[in-house]
């Protein structure tokens, strides 16, 4: 059984977004998060604002190494993620992958 259902890397705006629908939808969402980041979404949880506004707690991780399982990864973030660096979150993927671009 996995800890969470979704587990989001990239807690920037694309990242947010979706996480937050999410957790609004009552899957269980952790945001891979560091830095100042972190701390606002542990404090204030994920503010959306847009066609539909809301304010949800999320769990955080600030080291990806502790999370052991999750149904799914959402990577989220503008720059690749070498795979070196993925594997450091200790997570074996399966299944589909869904591949979110944003910026440039």
């Amino acid at each position: 059984m996995p800890d969470f259902d979704f587990a989001i890397l990239g807690a920037g705006a694309m990242g947010s977004i979706v996480g937050g629908h999410l957790a609004r939808a009552g899957h269980s969402v952790v945001m891979l998060a560091r830095g100042e980041r972190a701390q606002q979404l542990e404090r204030q949880g994920l503010t959306i604002k847009g066609l539909a506004a809301f304010t949800t707690p999320v769990a955080t991780l600030r080291e990806p190494a502790a999370l052991k399982r999750a149904g799914a990864l959402i990577v989220a973030m503008k720059t690749p993620v070498p795979p070196r660096r993925s594997r450091r979150c200790g997570m074996r993927t399966s299944g589909s992958r869904c591949r979110f671009r944003t910026g440039r």
